[in-house]
Formats: C-alpha cells, sequence, structure tokens
C-alpha cells in the first residue's frame, strides 16, 4: 500500500490519485522509507548506546556521545527509556 501511495507501484485495482492527479510515478518531495531495525539496531546494547553509534562511529568520545544521545532521547520525550544508561 505505501508503495502505491508513493507512486512507487500501481495498484491492481483502481487508482491512487494525489492533488487531484492519478499517480503513476514517484511524486517529487515525498519518500518513503523501508527500514528494517532488526539488523540496524543493538541488541546487546542499551538504547543510549544505540542512539550514540554513529557519533562513536564518527569519533566522538564514548562519554559525549552518549550524553549527546541522551539529550536527544530527552527532546522526543524518550528520556526514561533506558535508566540504566
Amino acid at each position: 500500500m505505501l508503495r502505491c501511495l508513493n507512486g512507487l507501484l500501481r495498484p491492481a485495482e483502481g487508482e491512487v490519485r494525489y492533488q487531484g492527479a492519478v499517480l503513476s510515478e514517484p511524486v517529487p518531495g515525498v519518500a518513503v522509507v523501508f527500514q528494517d531495525y532488526s539488523r540496524s539496531l543493538l541488541p546487546w546494547s542499551s538504547v543510549v548506546d544505540n542512539v550514540a553509534l554513529p557519533l562513536r562511529s564518527g569519533g566522538v568520545s564514548k562519554n559525549q556521545s552518549r550524553s549527546r544521545a541522551r539529550a536527544v532521547l530527552a527532546e522526543v520525550g524518550l528520556g526514561e527509556v533506558d535508566p540504566k544508561a
């Protein structure tokens, strides 16, 4: 369904319209990202460490990357998801 709504796939029946026009190709400015988190998260790591991983990979110190990860989690309302971190 998401592929049909983004114009990546034609529906088997009917039509999908966007701003009054039938979709037959991807819409400029509209994107869908399909992700499989089972391959991108480290289940043995904490939430904070998973969020901090790109920073650590970029050379940011462990303390600074964890601090920034905690701040970002708090900003999106997830500051209490990883109390042990």
